[in-house]
């Protein structure tokens, strides 16, 4: 089911399977979310839980027994989201555990994400809760897409990353089997406020940043001035991603995570994962990020 929520600014379109940002809109018409375009990536914003990335051998173990996660990010993008509330400018969905969830998380929690307009800015809310009697592991990471050239006179490489102040930044290495290295880093950013994009910089897959020294990017072209301002609130890793050249996918992800795939020198214990969140029985976890369109 598609929900809409709006207000005087922007319109946001919502796909209760998976909780999807399918939309987001301007007055003017202007879409900012990737349209799913074939023959490119067929997602716009999947929601990234109970892990980010791949597991090891499509396996997490848990407490000594090992579980199915085949699917890459986890299973919340394919799981249908129950609609909690759903008024003009706010909708909040939730996922709790069920049977189909057990048979590779065996955990019993409710996830709630909520969609909230204010003013210019679209807040994305996520909400864990731990409702077992053990400490419970989970990876969770946003993943939204968003269209790269924004205008058609635009091009790709028109576009930049703007950190709000100078930096030196390193991604952590993937090779080809999508292994992140534990101890490999490529130097991407050297004391310089912005990032220009191009393809060749995704040739090796995503730019993953952690423990990132800002908690904003702006994300804009130099030609027109259009972009949206991107923020994140309790994430440890930042990560930027299109399709590898000779892709040319017109789209750019802006993803937090707080968790991460396959890692050199990892088994597949959730526990012992990089940054996994472990939540003590009935406690909550909670994170967010804000997307404020530029130049409406």
């Amino acid at each position: 089911m598609i929900c809409t929520i709006q207000n005087h600014h922007f319109t946001a379109k919502i796909d209760t399977l998976g909780a999807q940002l399918i939309s987001l809109t301007e007055k003017s018409g202007l879409e900012y979310i990737w349209q799913r375009e074939q023959p490119f990536w067929q997602s716009c914003a999947p929601v990234l839980f109970p892990v980010v990335g791949r597991c090891k051998n499509g396996v997490i173990t848990v407490n000594g027994t090992d579980y199915p996660m085949p699917q890459c990010h986890g299973f919340a993008s394919s799981k249908e989201f129950d609609v909690v509330k759903n008024l003009d400018a706010l909708l909040t969905l939730r996922l709790c555990d069920d049977q189909d969830t057990r048979l590779s998380y065996p955990f019993a929690f409710c996830f709630e994400i909520t969609f909230c307009l204010q003013e210019n800015t679209l807040t994305v809310h996520y909400r864990v809760v731990n409702r077992s009697d053990s400490d419970m592991p989970f990876g969770i990471g946003a993943h939204p897409g968003f269209r790269c050239p924004l205008l058609p006179e635009e091009n790709f490489s028109d576009y930049e990353l703007d950190f709000g102040k100078p930096v030196t930044l390193d991604t952590t290495c993937v090779d080809e089997n999508f292994v992140i290295s534990s101890t490999l880093l490529r130097r991407i950013v050297t004391d310089s406020q912005t990032l220009q994009l191009h393809r060749n910089l995704f040739a090796a897959d995503a730019l993953i940043f952690e423990n990132p020294p800002f908690g904003a990017v702006t994300y804009r072209s130099r030609k027109s001035g259009k972009g949206i301002y991107f923020s994140f609130d309790s994430f440890s890793t930042f990560a930027v991603w299109t399709e590898a050249p000779p892709s040319s996918a017109g789209f750019v992800c802006l993803e937090p995570w707080n968790g991460m795939g396959m890692r050199s020198g990892e088994g597949t214990d959730l526990s012992a994962k990089k940054d996994v969140i472990i939540l003590p029985p009935n406690e909550e976890f909670c994170c967010s990020y804000c997307v404020t369109p530029l130049g409406e």
